[in-house]
């Protein structure tokens, strides 16, 4: 489907559906999962605040898809956290796991529990309207960050497991027609890249402007999840964030999960077969 571009203005018509309406028609689920691949973000209201929502609703879409962090994962404060995201500190805009070759489409984040204050918020940013900007201001550092190989790693523990992936990629991916097809922003696990040393500098300038147009107020979203409320995002087009918080304001705990793109779009379909009059 065709997607819309947004910026900050999107807060003030976010789409929402509420989970009683997903788990029980077929007509609010397939307008969900409509907006899902047009806008690339979805907020779901009215959920339990309580463990395997995300299970109960894969049931109605899609197989959760599993990772290295499992099949569903608990975002909450670590004692001896493994990954940024299980700390009370902020998260910079990225789009998940692109350390493997087959990065996840579409993130699930289920807010069972949230802190008292300020902190906590969410942020969000359509990163295929940022690098549109990007491209049209700046052509030559735009190609730069596509065709330069960048490594992203992440190695760790997780339930006991030893972990080390790595992938090589793009920061910015396009179609064989040019068109972008996946952001890749993580400076938690970008690694290196391919380049002679008198090329660096360019790159990361070209970065750095990527970054400030995807950090600018007229691209952010900034939400704080309630809870019951689940955000559904678009891994490979969606950034997504979140403002450091004082864990001693009380417990901050979400639930997440991964869906494939190809799931999602075949369970689409087949509710536009079954439903709409042709």
């Amino acid at each position: 489907m065709k997607q819309k571009l947004w910026g900050c203005e999107l807060s003030e018509d976010l789409p929402r559906v509420s989970f009683p309406e997903l788990l029980e028609n077929d007509w609010a689920l397939l307008a969900f999962l409509q907006q899902l691949e047009v806008m690339g973000l979805v907020l779901i209201s009215q959920t339990p605040a309580q463990t395997k929502q995300c299970h109960l609703l894969s049931q109605r879409v899609a197989y959760c898809s599993r990772t290295y962090y499992g099949e569903t994962f608990k975002v909450h404060n670590k004692t001896d956290p493994n990954n940024l995201a299980y700390t009370q500190y902020s998260l910079g805009l990225h789009t998940d796991l692109p350390c493997l070759s087959y990065k996840p489409g579409v993130q699930l984040l289920h807010c069972i529990s949230q802190i008292e204050g300020d902190g906590g918020d969410n942020l969000f940013v359509d990163s295929f309207q940022a690098a549109a900007i990007f491209r049209s201001l700046h052509p030559d550092r735009f190609n730069l960050l596509v065709k330069t190989p960048v490594v992203f790693s992440d190695t760790g523990v997780e339930d006991g497991q030893k972990f080390h992936i790595a992938n090589q990629t793009s920061v910015i991916c396009l179609d064989e027609a040019g068109n972008i097809a996946t952001v890749n922003m993580n400076n938690i696990c970008r690694d290196f890249i391919n380049l002679a040393p008198a090329d660096v500098f360019g790159w990361y300038e070209a970065l750095y402007v990527f970054s400030n147009i995807l950090n600018h107020p007229q691209n952010v979203i900034s939400y704080k999840l309630k809870p019951g409320d689940i955000i559904v995002l678009d891994n490979m087009r969606v950034l997504h964030g979140r403002k450091g918080f004082n864990s001693t304001s009380g417990e901050r705990l979400l639930e997440g999960c991964y869906w494939d793109w190809d799931m999602v779009r075949s369970r689409r379909r087949v509710l536009q077969a079954n439903l709409v009059t042709p």
